[in-house]
């Protein structure tokens, strides 16, 4: 779908930072993921967890395929311990992450600002991992 779906992290940077636009297809899914994994495993082995920001502000609402993607690979990517602040600007969009995403310790926010002081905030404040 030719559409990105990708993640930067400097080495020591306290965050793997992850932006989607657009659509994506369940290939490309699990090409990120895949990817991703290692970044995270190596983020896990040098502070114990990781934390993701993902950037979605220019993704689309996902097809029921995409959303089936994202469902089973948050589930064998993300494990207890990691926290990941979610931007989603659309309420459709942020309703399809909250039901379809399997991440512990995760918040969903419309904006940048605040999803990066959650992400950088106490762990004793986080919530729970929504149904």
């Amino acid at each position: 779908m030719n559409n990105p779906l990708t993640f930067t992290v400097a080495p020591g940077d306290s965050y793997i930072q992850v932006v989607g636009i657009g659509l994506w297809s369940p290939l490309d899914i699990e090409r990120h993921f895949r990817d991703l994994d290692k970044v995270l495993r190596a983020m896990r082995a040098r502070q114990g967890f990781a934390r993701v920001l993902v950037d979605m502000s220019g993704a689309k609402v996902q097809t029921a395929e995409a959303a089936a993607a994202l469902d089973r690979w948050t589930g064998l990517a993300y494990r207890e311990r990691d926290e990941v602040a979610v931007i989603c600007t659309s309420t459709l969009l942020a309703m399809q992450t909250r039901r379809t995403t399997k991440i512990y310790c995760r918040a969903v926010f419309t904006e940048k600002t605040s999803a990066v002081a959650w992400l950088l905030s106490d762990k004793a404040s986080r919530p729970a991992r929504s149904a």
